[in-house]
């Protein structure tokens, strides 16, 4: 197969020979530098897949799961709200707890998949006791 190349190393835009396999990775490649992930994930097929909108965790996406599922990594959308919105740590992880874990049953069978570590999970559960003890003591 030949591909196009918009601007190799030499910047003349010249077909080079790749093999199917690597003409598809480069074309792939090619497309996520110049898109979005979400577009990219269009571009491929998966334009049904739910993504978060609001707030956007384009950033976050690793993935998709075998049946069409969009794989968001929880570290990196911690990272996107620390980021662009300017919040601690811990404030993201509440957030996200919050307002997006705790949504996406709603979202139906296609739902997002977030990917947590189990320090991150016991982090939550801490973040969870803290409140459930404030709560318990204003009682």
């Amino acid at each position: 197969m030949r591909v196009r190349h918009p601007e190799n190393e030499k910047g003349d835009g010249k077909e080079s020979d790749l093999s199917d396999g690597a003409a598809k990775l480069a074309a792939l490649l090619y497309i996520c530098s110049v898109m979005s992930k979400r577009d990219t994930l269009c571009e491929l097929g998966y334009e049904d897949a739910i993504v978060f909108e609001n707030p956007d965790y384009d950033e976050a996406i690793i993935g998709t799961s075998h049946d069409d599922r969009v794989v968001y990594s929880f570290e990196k959308m911690v990272e996107c709200l620390m980021k662009n919105d300017g919040m601690s740590y811990e404030d993201a992880v509440e957030f996200i707890e919050y307002n997006t874990i705790r949504a996406i049953p709603y979202f139906g069978p296609n739902a997002p998949i977030v990917l947590m570590n189990e320090e991150q999970i016991a982090f939550g559960e801490e973040i969870d006791g803290r409140e459930e003890q404030a709560s318990g003591e204003a009682d």
